[in-house]
This record gives structure tokens, sequence and C-alpha cells, in this order.
């Protein structure tokens, strides 16, 4: 997600395999319906390099330690977006998101992985 922890429509069991897979591994629950393919987001706080890619010296450091040379460091992290369509009704019931009261349609775009 958009403060880089693990999401919870994430399949992988290890860390090897999210690092391994060409696309995120996450697959949406029951009533989300994808409405888009898996694209890099750059994140606009923090330099990214050609490819999407932001270094660090660990994972658990500040945004403000990230950045896109890779001299050096040991981690690299890649933000990812996907919309998806709310086809059962369950953001608006798990107050996720705020509906206009006559608004009938629903696109659901933060769900965004590390990988």
């Amino acid at each position: 997600d958009t403060t880089y922890q693990r999401h919870p429509w994430t399949t992988a069991t290890c860390h090897e395999e999210s690092a391994e897979s060409p696309l995120p591994p996450v697959e949406p629950q029951q009533g989300w319906t994808p409405l888009s393919e898996w694209t890099i987001s750059p994140d606009t706080t923090v330099d990214c390099d050609a490819e999407g890619w932001q270094y660090a010296i660990d994972f658990y450091r500040d945004d403000q330690f990230w950045g896109d040379n890779q001299t050096g460091l040991h981690c690299r992290r890649r933000l990812w977006s996907r919309s998806f369509e709310d086809t059962c009704g369950q953001a608006s019931e798990l107050g996720a998101l705020r509906l206009p009261p006559n608004d009938a349609s629903l696109v659901y775009d933060p769900l965004q992985a590390l990988v």
C-alpha cells in the first residue's frame, strides 16, 4: 500500500516469492473486480529510478532515506497500482469510501502493492 506495508490481499507466503514475482502477488477478495492491469506508480514524494525502484539501507527507514541511487544499498521497493470495482458494496459497508448519496457506481483505486 502507499505506506509500503504488506497489503491484506497479498498471496505471497514469503519475501522471496514477492521479490521474484513479475507482478504484485495480490488477489482481490470476492466482490472486487479488476478494472485495469497492474501499473508501476511513481512515488512523487521520493525519487525513483527509470523503472520505478527506490533504494535504501533497510526497509524500516523513513521516506527521507529512500532514493533513486542504488549504490551501496541493499533494499529496494516499488509501488504498483490497479483499479478495482466493488461489485458487492463492501467498501461503503467497511467505511473505506464515502459515496455521494445518488452515486450508483463505485470505483476504488487505493489498492497499491509493494513488490
